[in-house]
C-alpha cells in the first residue's frame, strides 16, 4: 500500500556547483522557520515524478530550502529538474497540535456557509500580523477575502473537504 503524498513545493533553481536545489516550499513563510528544525530529523525522502530521492541536507535560504539530494551530484543534473514539484510522504511531517493545520491541508477546500450554501474554494492564505486570511474563488469567478477568525470560521474539517463559514455582514 503507497504511502500519501502532498505537494511539498517547487524545484526553482539549482544552487553551486554539487547539485544542491532551490525549493519554494508550498508553506506560508512564518511556518518555515519551524518547519525546518523539525524536517532536518524527519524528512528522508522527497519524489520527484514518482522517483523517490533521499534528503542528505536541507537549510532555509532567502525564502527557498536548499536541498541536497544523495542522487543529484551536479549542477547540470539539479537544473534538469527545475520546474517540478518535490512530494513528500504526509507522515514525514511533524504532527501539529489539535485544530491545526498546515496551509496545504486547506487550500483547495470548498468553503461552505452554516447553512450548507456553496461559498467558493480556498484556493489562498494570508498570514497578516493579527490573523490569517483565507482567499476564496467563488463560483462566479471572483474572489471574497475572509479573515480566519473565530466569528468568520465556524468549523475546519478536511477530512469531509470543507470549511464552515459565517459571513460577515455585507458579503
Amino acid at each position: 500500500m503507497s504511502k500519501q503524498k502532498i505537494a511539498f513545493g517547487k524545484i526553482v533553481g539549482a544552487h553551486g556547483v554539487k547539485g544542491e536545489l532551490k525549493v519554494l516550499p508550498y508553506i506560508e513563510k512564518e511556518e518555515m522557520d519551524g518547519l525546518l528544525s523539525d524536517l532536518k530529523g524527519l524528512l528522508e525522502e522527497f519524489f520527484i515524478e514518482d522517483v523517490p530521492y533521499e534528503v542528505k541536507g536541507i537549510k532555509r535560504h532567502k525564502g527557498v530550502f536548499l536541498v541536497k539530494l544523495r542522487e543529484v551530484r551536479r549542477r547540470d543534473e539539479a537544473e534538469a529538474l527545475v520546474g517540478k514539484e518535490v512530494f513528500v510522504e504526509r507522515d514525514s511531517l511533524p504532527a501539529l497540535p489539535e485544530g491545526e493545520y498546515y496551509a496545504f491541508e486547506l487550500i483547495g477546500l470548498n468553503v461552505v456557509t452554516e447553512e450548507n450554501r456553496p461559498v467558493g474554494i480556498l484556493s489562498h492564505i494570508f498570514s497578516t500580523g493579527s490573523n490569517d486570511v483565507y482567499e476564496v474563488k467563488t463560483p462566479d469567478g471572483g474572489e471574497l477575502l475572509l479573515p480566519a477568525i473565530e466569528d468568520v470560521i465556524v468549523s475546519v474539517e478536511p477530512e469531509r473537504g470543507r470549511i464552515v463559514v459565517r459571513l460577515p455582514e455585507g458579503l
